[in-house]
């Protein structure tokens, strides 16, 4: 047996993505915050029941309910927001470097914000 090491590869570099280092760790730290949501949902879905409290801005009531699957799309939204905010700071590149940053750092801030609230959510129905 030959003793080759395994090595994964991506297509493109990290640094290639996004040049900036701190704007790779905002963008790093928004994706482990949005890897915790789904691993979050995905352990306590047995635990929801069948309707969750999602649509918080309508009226108390059934209008509030949407399916237990719907859970999953504030970790989409998470993934959604990050990878537009990476593809507009590849074209902002020839601008300052802030602009990136201000990107990446929203990115940042909201999924926090998005995984405070299914927390919450989580929370007021467990």
């Amino acid at each position: 047996m030959s003793s080759k090491q395994l090595t994964f590869r991506l297509p493109i570099a990290p640094d290639e993505l996004v040049e900036d280092y701190s704007a790779r760790t905002y963008y790093f730290i928004t994706t482990i915050l949005g890897l915790l949501s789904v691993a979050f949902s995905g352990v306590l879905w047995s635990n929801l029941p069948k309707q969750i409290p999602l649509l918080l801005t309508y009226p108390w009531g059934e209008g509030r309910l949407a399916p237990r699957s719907y859970i999953f799309v504030i970790p989409a939204l998470i993934f959604v927001v990050t990878i537009l905010n990476i593809i507009v700071g590849k074209f902002l590149r020839s601008y300052p470097i802030i602009l990136v940053r201000i990107l990446a750092i929203a990115s940042m801030l909201v999924a926090v914000m998005l995984d405070l609230a299914l927390i919450g959510i989580l929370q007021s129905i467990l």
